[in-house]
């Protein structure tokens, strides 16, 4: 539960006697219009009772103290003195009149009222979000009365009046971390910080770095974030050397592939020339590789629509039957030979056309 604080002040005046009014019975609210619009602070006979009995208990093993214009609270701001002015010995709550308590004023505070130089008591109270009294912290003699309704005194706010939540700021910001409300349980913060504590021995029962980076990296299993940037910067640092030693590899696999490539077109010209049905005269060699280098599928292209060379089966060396060798160019390799701007007596003789 959330609970406010408020500072009262009695408006009539203070007995030296030693017995004071704290609280009125029933309901009260300040002048200036406090708690709130709408509101009011209560005090019904059983609360009442319950408030008399706490503030008894607690003066029985310390007197609660009254000072001067509650200089107690604000001693630690403005660095005065807080002498008191008396000690509430006790506490007692009359049915339909309010909480009264028996008091030992000092030599000092007695003739401090008989001298008209104080006239009110002013109790610090804690409440309720609905307005109900819970307790009273302590008291103040003061001289300025708000509150009216107390017989036979008067309980006011005084300018010194809080309201603020009583919790500690350091247990809110706990709570707030945790995603609490500031009226959560004991059970539920205890809640959220074992979980909270759970998953932080998880985080640190996991390795610094993940297995699968630290093996790629070349590193233990237990290996920190420094030996993983260790060896990251040392890969990042042998770029230039992974750079040229990837580079002279490709090469090589240019050469490779280039030599397998010019092996398997020797094969496809030196097939179409020799063989059970040769198609081109073997001085046409040369000329039949430099078109396959320059386009391997005209070259296939010309070695399908060629017809095979009568006679001249089996023979090698650059020979061939008399004639021109033209005989053997299908129209289709006619046209072939053309678009490389040769005559088919220029092909056959292993010419190139003149420009």
């Amino acid at each position: 539960m959330r609970f406010f604080q408020a500072v009262l002040a009695a408006s009539l005046p203070v007995d030296s006697a030693g017995r004071v009014q704290l609280l009125p019975a029933g309901e009260f609210a300040a002048r200036d219009g406090r708690p709130g619009p709408g509101k009011k602070w209560k005090l019904t006979d059983a609360q009442g009772a319950v408030v008399a009995a706490a503030l008894a208990a607690v003066a029985a093993q310390t007197p609660v103290v009254i000072d001067y214009d509650h200089q107690t609270l604000h001693a630690l701001t403005n660095g005065q003195k807080a002498p008191a002015a008396g000690w509430i010995k006790g506490a007692e709550w009359l049915n339909g009149q309010g909480l009264f308590a028996p008091v030992q004023w000092t030599a000092a505070a007695k003739a401090s009222i008989d001298a008209g130089e104080y006239a009110y008591i002013s109790p610090v109270i804690t409440y309720s979000e609905d307005g109900t009294v819970q307790g009273v912290a302590l008291a103040a003699l003061t001289n300025f009365p708000a509150l009216l309704g107390m017989q036979p005194v008067i309980s006011a706010l005084s300018t010194q009046f809080q309201q603020e939540p009583t919790m500690n700021p350091i247990l809110l910001a706990l709570l707030s971390g945790l995603g609490l409300a500031e009226n959560a349980t004991l059970e539920q913060a205890t809640a959220a910080l074992t979980t909270l504590k759970t998953e932080r021995d998880t985080l640190k029962a996991k390795p610094p770095v993940p297995a699968a980076l630290a093996t790629a990296l070349g590193l233990q299993a237990t290996a920190d974030e420094n030996a993983a940037l260790t060896a990251v910067r040392a890969l990042k640092g042998g770029d230039a050397n992974l750079v040229g030693l990837v580079t002279a590899l490709q090469a090589q696999v240019a050469q490779l592939t280039a030599a397998q490539n010019d092996a398997s077109l020797i094969a496809l010209v030196d097939g179409a020339l020799t063989g059970d049905a040769p198609k081109f005269l073997p001085a046409m060699r040369e000329q039949l590789l430099a078109i396959g280098r320059s386009n391997r599928a005209q070259l296939q292209a010309l070695i399908d629509a060629a017809v095979p060379l009568a006679g001249l089966a089996g023979q090698t060396g650059g020979k061939g039957p008399a004639g021109d060798g033209t005989a053997a160019l299908a129209g289709d390799a006619v046209k072939l030979i053309a678009g490389f701007g040769l005559t088919p007596e220029q092909f056959a003789k292993g010419k190139t056309a003149t420009p």
